[in-house]
This record gives structure tokens, sequence and C-alpha cells, in this order.
């Protein structure tokens, strides 16, 4: 069960997400996780970029960063890149 959880937030990171675990204890409520979702998705923004495809197709790795203090940027490491003609 570990594992899973592992991978799961492996992929989450991976994919621009987060993973929301809880964990080997006993239930706990979900009022935190749910607020915090919430807050994600009221200050999401969409961003878009242009990339010259390379000889060949493959994940490309990326970085976002702001200007704005203490945000927090929740966003994919790499982008798949198709080969160009």
């Amino acid at each position: 069960m570990n594992w899973g959880q592992n991978h799961l937030a492996q992929i989450a990171e991976e994919t621009g997400g987060e993973f929301y675990g809880l964990g080997f204890g006993p239930p706990v409520s979900f009022a935190p996780y749910l607020a915090e979702i919430s807050e994600h998705l009221a200050h999401q923004y969409v961003v878009m970029f242009l990339i010259t495809p390379g000889k060949k197709a493959g994940f490309e790795s990326i970085r976002f960063t702001t200007e704005v203090p203490n945000a927090e940027v929740v966003a994919a490491g790499k982008v798949y890149v198709t080969a160009g003609h």
C-alpha cells in the first residue's frame, strides 16, 4: 500500500498535480483537503508557450517561475514535444 501511494504521489507531481493521501491511521476529515482544492481552483491560470520541435520526439523539461512573492506554482516539470519535420 505504501508503494502504491508513493507512485501516485510521483505521478501527481510529474504531471503538475497534487497527491492527497490519508495515510494508514484512522479516518480523517475531508474538509481541509476540499478547502485546499477549492483554493487552488480559485487561483488557477492557463499558460501557453511555443517550443521548437527537435529531431526526435520526447519529453522536455520546463520550469515556471513568478515574480509574485510567496506564490506557489504547481505545474508539470516536463512536456511532450513532437519531432520536427
